[in-house]
């Protein structure tokens, strides 16, 4: 029972042509699998809604220059926040190449609807702390939406420094867990905290931090 929300998608945000988009494209991803998770474009709570979405939306504008955004999502659930990279990529012309990672094969659906609609989207199955492992290209943005787990956020959170994202985000540090495998990780990763407008209006608390 979530449902896009509406007022980041109306005419003062993007074009009618880029809603209609939308309308298209969420029904399909919605039912890709079971999930009774809300993702970035689902929403239990209409505040944590607007906050993610302006999260991400504020850090990658930072990467516009970018040509093309690199990004590595870990978490691929239902392809939500791919739904928000392919509006993104349109709302502001700047190509967008996503490599996203998920331990469930259902998400592969996703991945397929996504590319159809014209992103650049590379899915890979298997456990993120085995697959991250493998990877050597380096990246722009990483969104971190795993296990919530302090010793898989950890490993998570290790991989991603090591190919070296500008910036890398995580979601659910509302999760002391979470909150522990953060404390683990930044002292010796090469990055530093970085505040969030949004933070207060976000259930899930996303945090953002930038390579030194």
């Amino acid at each position: 029972a979530y449902e896009i929300y509406q007022c980041d998608w109306s005419s003062d945000v993007c074009s009618s042509d880029l809603s209609e988009l939308f309308q298209e494209v969420f029904p399909q991803l919605s039912i890709v699998h079971d999930s009774p998770e809300g993702n970035t474009l689902e929403i239990v709570d209409e505040q944590t809604a607007y906050a993610q979405i302006n999260f991400h939306t504020f850090n990658l504008l930072e990467l516009i220059d970018k040509q093309p955004i690199r990004v590595l999502e870990i978490g691929t659930n239902k392809g939500m926040f791919g739904l928000f990279l392919l509006w993104f990529q349109k709302q502001f012309q700047v190509p967008i190449q996503l490599v996203t990672i998920d331990p469930y094969p259902k998400s592969l659906k996703a991945v397929e609807i996504l590319q159809k609609y014209g992103l650049n989207c590379k899915f890979v199955e298997g456990p993120s702390q085995l697959v991250l492992g493998y990877l050597s290209d380096l990246f722009d943005y990483a969104w971190v939406d795993g296990h919530h787990g302090t010793e898989n956020a950890f490993q998570d959170l290790q991989h991603c420094s090591r190919l070296k994202p500008t910036i890398l985000a995580i979601d659910d540090t509302n999760y002391p867990e979470i909150e522990a495998a953060i404390k683990l990780w930044l002292p010796e990763s090469g990055y530093s905290a970085s505040h969030s407008p949004w933070l207060e209006l976000d259930q899930r608390k996303a945090q953002v931090f930038k390579l030194l």
